[in-house]
């Protein structure tokens, strides 16, 4: 079974450099953004696939070659059927990847706002998960989510559109991000 582990900066820089990094794009999607009906998606993780019964944002590893920005939109596409618009980068966070206690791959997700090209388009989820909700505050955000996708989930809420937060997180995005030089050279 393989398992996810968050990591820091100077631990990516220990690490093997033989082991693969690999590139990550998410999609904080929120749809009637210019109101106070405003809601973020997420996504259930299918139970028998990797990662069983997470929640989490729409993402996706990026093809070797392929350009951050056009793997989000494939993957968005891929994951939930949406055709979507990319509003602005948001932030990033690393992580370890292990399979009986053997290090698989590191990657470093990055993360934009975006909204549906279309609002009326329905959401149609791929194998790899089964089932979706429209969040518009952090109390519904209370699933079984990994930390850093909870952070970057109430820092999103808490900057964007009119959302109500109960449980105080910062609208300073960054403070938990987890910063990596690997793939700053990419052309977005």
């Amino acid at each position: 079974m393989e398992k996810i582990k968050f990591i820091s900066e100077s631990s990516i820089v220990k690490l093997d450099p033989d082991i693969p990094r690999i590139p990550v794009a998410g999609a904080i999607i929120f749809k009637n953004l210019d109101s106070d009906k405003g809601q973020l998606l997420l996504i259930q993780r299918a139970k028998d696939d990797h990662f069983p019964n997470h929640w989490e944002f729409p993402r996706g590893k990026v093809e070797d070659g392929e350009k951050l920005k056009i793997g989000l939109k494939r993957e968005v596409k891929e994951e939930v059927g949406l055709d979507i618009d990319i509003l602005q980068y948001f932030n990033k966070f690393s992580y370890i990847v292990k399979e009986s206690g053997v290090i698989k791959r590191v990657s470093t997700q990055y993360n934009w706002i975006c909204k549906p090209k279309d609002e009326k388009q329905q959401v149609k989820l791929s194998f790899e998960h089964q089932d979706y909700k429209w969040i518009s505050h952090d109390a519904e955000a209370e699933l079984y989510l990994y930390n850093e996708i909870k952070q970057t989930v109430m820092s999103a809420l808490a900057e964007y559109g009119n959302f109500v937060l109960n449980t105080g997180y910062s609208k300073k995005a960054n403070s938990f991000v987890y910063e990596s030089d690997y793939f700053n050279g990419r052309n977005y």
